[in-house]
């Protein structure tokens, strides 16, 4: 897979993510209309985490698109083809995984962040090998104290931060105590919220960088 081919594919899985996540969506809220609706088949609780999933996952993923995108424009090529596809498909998996997970009623009990808890060492693993190849990429061009690229490295060092901490629940020290576990799930999502604004902020910048430029040379 080249550089151009895994950010064309992980804006494909953004938009497969944001349709099915829409089309969940619309179906829980048919269900909140007529809780009858598909009751036995497909609970509403299995819809709201598949919708929030989705949806979640489908800024990720364009994010994710995003980033290589710009990088390849920076650099012409990334860092490693390699690492760019192992992160692309252990999103795949993930996603696929989670979904799977999802229709069999098999939750992890986390707000947002439903899935096993595997999924998210996994997830951890594709954001590590991002941020080597982004590291990679672009420490021999002067575009590395660029805003954009401060943004970018922010939000990839705080996705990986904030994945680990949101499975802190794991540990007896977190999960004995309902007060302490709640508050570090909450900390840890909010704080991802943040991460994943700096990706596309970084994206936005750079888009808007290049527009300048356009206008001003054309």
């Amino acid at each position: 897979m080249n550089s151009k081919k895994i950010s064309f594919a992980f804006i494909s899985l953004a938009l497969f993510c944001l349709i099915a996540g829409l089309c969940f969506g619309a179906t829980g809220t048919f269900q909140y209309i007529n809780p009858s609706f598909l009751k036995q088949e497909l609970s509403f609780q299995q819809i709201r985490p598949l919708h929030v999933f989705l949806v979640t996952q489908f800024i990720w993923c364009a994010a994710s698109g995003g980033l290589y995108y710009y990088l390849t424009v920076i650099n012409n090529k990334l860092y490693s083809n390699v690492l760019g596809g192992i992160h692309f498909f252990l999103q795949l998996f993930c996603i696929l995984a989670a979904v799977i997970d999802f229709f069999g009623n098999r939750f992890s009990g986390r707000e947002y962040l439903e899935f096993p808890l595997s999924l998210s060492f996994m997830m951890i693993a594709g954001w590590v090998c991002c941020l080597v190849n982004f590291i990679g990429t672009i420490r021999s061009r002067p575009e590395r104290y660029s805003i954009s690229t401060w943004s970018w490295l922010t939000g990839i060092l705080f996705f990986i931060i904030t994945l680990t901490e949101s499975s802190l629940w794991s540990l007896h020290h977190f999960n004995d105590n309902i007060v302490r576990d709640v508050t570090i799930q909450w900390k840890a999502l909010g704080s991802m919220v943040g991460a994943w604004n700096m990706l596309i902020y970084g994206s936005a910048i750079r888009t808007f960088d290049r527009k300048i430029m356009d206008i001003s040379f054309g």
